[in-house]
């Protein structure tokens, strides 16, 4: 069994912004969409009654070029030498699901929800099939499948934080914060360098408006990955909530240091200079949104809170 090839996948940190003054929009629209990065997970799952056949190595080296070939972003080269593993030996769970992991990667989550399907029924102890069937669930936006997948897969190996982060996430966007704060804070207990779970316990915390353990969580975040702008960002939000702009506006600017780019950066910031009825600055950071902003509906809130502080 060639574990080491096993390909899982995980879900982002999510943006505070949403139901804060600071997205644009009313409160209790879309949320920003999550961004997806991969990850690594060795295939633990033990105390099979029967343990599945030994694979064909043949079928085993194929999964470990597909592995190389994912790895390298190239993920219809790995599908290819997954099909490849899975016709060698179709009885073999783990290329079924590293193929259900490359489909969902390919957004084809009708074949990677089959492909999971497979795995599972090939070795119902498979822990890391049902997480990252519980992944793709998430990435569908369909929460309580997902909860319902990585659950199976923590009572089939708890050691996993990866799985209590992003079971995290979806008990968080169905609003059920406490709960999310229990799994992010099991998951920071299994990693205490996990940056993106203490992001997300404090986005769920500022939820619950506890905004001081929120804070708390973002400068963990922040000290543990210095480059982490979400959660710099998630830091002003946060400060600004407590009406304290000036300490707001420097996380703000900072992050606008480190992605000068980001026209959305600008917005926020303005925002901060408005609740501290700096009008100059605030006028100057919208004039810049309206001058480089390709997105119409930025553009539009830019213009019209310019408009609202016309002569101020």
């Amino acid at each position: 069994m060639i574990s080491a090839s096993k390909v899982g996948h995980r879900i982002g940190a999510a943006y505070l912004v949403g139901f804060l003054l600071w997205s644009g929009t009313a409160c209790g629209t879309a949320a920003t969409p999550a961004t997806v990065s991969v990850e690594i997970i060795p295939s633990t799952a033990t105390g099979t009654t029967l343990p599945p056949p030994t694979p064909d190595p043949r079928a085993q080296a194929a999964v470990v070029q597909a592995q190389t070939n994912f790895d390298k972003g190239s993920y219809n080269k790995a599908l290819t030498e997954l099909n490849n593993a899975i016709e060698l030996d179709p009885h073999y769970a783990l290329a079924y699901d590293n193929r259900g992991v490359t489909y969902s990667m390919l957004q084809d989550y009708n074949k990677a929800l089959a492909d999971y399907k497979s795995a599972i029924q090939l070795d119902p102890h498979l822990a890391d099939a049902y997480g990252n069937r519980g992944t793709t669930y998430l990435k569908m936006q369909d929460y309580a499948k997902a909860v319902a997948d990585y659950t199976s897969a923590i009572q089939l190996d708890p050691s996993e934080a990866i799985i209590y982060y992003n079971r995290g996430l979806a008990y968080a966007k169905q609003g059920e914060f406490a709960t999310a704060i229990h799994d992010y804070t099991q998951a920071i207990s299994l990693n205490p360098q996990y940056a993106d779970a203490f992001d997300d316990r404090g986005v769920a915390y500022a939820r619950q408006q506890n905004y001081t353990a929120a804070i708390t969580d973002f400068n963990q975040a922040v000290t543990l990955k210095p480059d982490f702008v979400l959660a710099y960002r998630n830091r002003a939000i946060a400060y600004a909530e407590r009406h304290d702009y000036t300490t707001a506006l420097k996380d703000f600017t900072h992050i606008i240091e480190l992605q000068p780019n980001t026209v959305s950066f600008y917005f926020d910031r303005a925002k901060a200079y408005q609740g501290r009825q700096d009008y100059a600055a605030e006028r100057s950071d919208l004039e810049k949104v309206i001058a480089l902003s390709q997105d119409p509906h930025l553009t539009k809130d830019a213009q019209d809170h310019l408009a609202a502080i016309k002569g101020r």
